[in-house]
């Protein structure tokens, strides 16, 4: 499970006051508040994007596990297919009926 802790900014923390000529400003305080707010940011997209990197790493190692098992059912089935194999079938089930028959005996 991930938490991510972030400050968050409202209203009230950045209000513009005006200024003797009447221009909106920010105080120092506020000014502060913005730069930790950006700064919390850049913290938690740094923290997101290594989580990003490390979750398509293991993606990639699991599709590469998956395409090795997916060749060897292949292999396994081109196996079964091959010629040897269903001209040794006749010969295997003869070989079950015997076991069938020494184990009744």
């Amino acid at each position: 499970m991930i938490f991510l802790v972030t400050t968050v900014v409202n209203a009230n923390d950045v209000e513009l006051t005006p200024d003797a000529s009447g221009n909106l400003v920010l105080t120092k305080e506020q000014v502060i508040t913005i730069a930790n707010y950006i700064k919390d940011l850049e913290e938690e997209n740094s923290y997101l994007t290594a989580q990003v990197e490390h979750l398509s790493n293991s993606l990639e190692s699991e599709r590469q596990a998956t395409q090795k098992i997916i060749d060897e059912t292949d292999e396994i089935l081109g196996d079964l297919k091959s010629p040897w194999f269903t001209e040794i079938i006749p010969w295997l089930n003869l070989v079950a009926i015997g076991i069938l028959i020494v184990r009744i005996w």
